[in-house]
């Protein structure tokens, strides 16, 4: 097969760097601009840049169409500190200009004005539940017990709460899955006590209960790491100015067809927004 020339990487994630050390891996999942390989039972994915930089992730300066290259599940991926070869389709991505990315969020403190959650208004309806009234997930009755735990300060309840989320609604990792991984985060940033005990709490009750790819995204939240857009958001919630959370917000709701919706809910029912009013308007 004729070798296309080696497709550049901008960053690696000290969370997956390791993994690199080892000789093989498989192709998990394919899509158009994005490859999950599964590289000692874990997931290292290797993605467009322009998506945003991720957890487990190999940030891409524009890839091909990897179902196009006819690259499929369960082909030989050979990996290396200087380069990941796809030997199917005579691929290799170079990393030897990639600069590591750390992927765990900082805890920035403080509480967001509620005035400021304006720009989240819609997710009730971009959300993959959809509005509360056409809801046949029942997530919103999963996430008012959450929002209820969590002011109660009850990790049990939160995570039984949490537990009816697990693998819950539409799309390749569930709304539920991507919901989970928003309120984590939130916690996280805002330095909540209960963050680390909850996200280790999700990922145990995930595993073998979502799609893998999911799983994977809930066990980085476990150590503390999360997709750039993520952070992005929760940034320029806290410490921010106007400006930058509705940049944040705009490229978070392109992730994905509702994964970022979901993971924007997560983050506003941990910051306050499911309080009564503001969840009855969204909805």
């Amino acid at each position: 097969m004729v070798s296309s020339p080696p497709i550049p990487a901008t960053s690696v994630s000290d969370a997956v760097a390791p993994l690199l050390a080892a000789p093989h891996g498989a192709v998990h999942s394919v899509f158009p601009r994005a490859v999950n390989l599964a590289v000692d039972g874990r997931l290292l994915t290797l993605a467009d840049v322009r998506a945003g930089r991720l957890p487990n992730g190999v940030a891409l300066e524009d890839p091909p169409d990897f179902r196009a290259l006819g690259l499929r599940a369960g082909d030989r991926a050979d990996l290396g500190p200087e380069e990941i070869r796809l030997p199917s389709v005579g691929l290799a991505i170079d990393l030897s200009r990639a600069r590591r990315w750390d992927p765990k969020l900082a805890a920035l403190g403080g509480r967001a004005d509620p005035g400021r959650l304006r720009p989240f208004a819609s997710l009730g309806v971009a959300s993959g539940f959809g509005p509360r009234a056409e809801d046949r997930w029942r997530g919103w009755h999963a996430i008012d017990a959450l929002h209820r735990a969590l002011g109660a300060g009850d990790l049990a309840a939160m995570l039984g709460a949490a537990g009816a989320l697990v693998g819950r609604g539409p799309g390749f990792t569930p709304s539920g899955d991507d919901l989970l991984v928003g309120f984590s985060a939130a916690l996280t940033a805002t330095g909540h006590p209960l963050a680390r005990p909850f996200a280790r709490g999700v990922a145990e009750r995930a595993r073998g209960a979502t799609t893998d790819v999911a799983w994977a995204y809930l066990d980085h939240a476990a150590r503390g790491e999360y997709a750039e857009h993520v952070g992005a958001v929760l940034r320029a919630l806290l410490v921010g100015s106007d400006g930058d959370l509705a940049i944040a917000v705009g490229r978070a709701l392109a992730w994905g067809a509702t994964s970022g919706a979901d993971a924007l809910t997560g983050i506003a029912v941990a910051i306050g927004w499911v309080d009564g009013a503001m969840l009855e308007a969204a909805a």
